[in-house]
C-alpha cells in the first residue's frame, strides 16, 4: 500500500511537471502566434510603404520627363529663334538694331545655357528616382 502510494504520489508530481511544462509550451506557441500576426502586418504595412514611395517616384520622373521635354522644345523654339535673325546691314538704324539684337542674343544664349544646366540637372534627379525605385523593387522582390 505504501509502495502504491509512493509511485502514485511521484506519478502525480511528474503529472504536475508535466502540465506545467505544457502550459509554458503554450504560452510560448501563444506568444510566437502574436510574434507572427505582428511582423505579418509590418510586413503588409512596409510594402504599402513601399509602393507608395514607387508611386510618388514614378509620379516625379514623369513630372522631370515632361519638363525635360518642355525645356528642350522651348531651347530648340529659341535656337530657332536666334537663327533667323536677321544678319547684319551697314545702314545706321541696323546698327543700333544689331546692338539690340546682339544683347537679345546673348540673353538667348545664356537662357540656352540654363536650361541646358536645367536639363541636365533634372535628367540627373531623373537617373538618381530611377535607381531609388529600381532599390525600392529590389528589397520589395527580396523582402517576399
Amino acid at each position: 500500500v505504501i509502495s502504491a502510494l509512493e509511485t502514485l504520489e511521484a506519478l502525480a508530481a511528474g503529472n504536475d511537471r508535466e502540465n506545467e511544462e505544457i502550459l509554458r509550451l503554450s504560452k510560448a506557441v501563444e506568444r510566437l502566434e502574436h510574434e507572427k500576426h505582428k511582423r505579418n502586418q509590418q510586413h503588409l504595412k512596409f510594402e504599402e510603404e513601399l509602393e507608395q514611395v514607387e508611386k510618388t517616384y514614378r509620379k516625379d520622373i514623369d513630372d522631370l520627363q515632361q519638363m525635360v521635354k518642355s525645356l528642350v522644345n522651348e531651347n530648340r523654339n529659341l535656337s530657332t529663334t536666334v537663327s533667323s535673325l536677321p544678319a547684319h546691314n551697314d545702314s545706321p538704324v541696323s546698327s543700333s538694331m544689331r546692338e539690340a539684337d546682339l544683347k537679345m542674343l546673348l540673353e538667348l544664349k545664356e537662357m540656352s545655357s540654363q536650361q541646358k544646366d536645367e536639363i541636365k540637372a533634372l535628367q540627373k534627379d531623373v537617373d538618381t528616382y530611377q535607381c531609388q525605385v529600381e532599390n525600392v523593387s529590389f528589397l520589395m522582390a527580396k523582402s517576399r
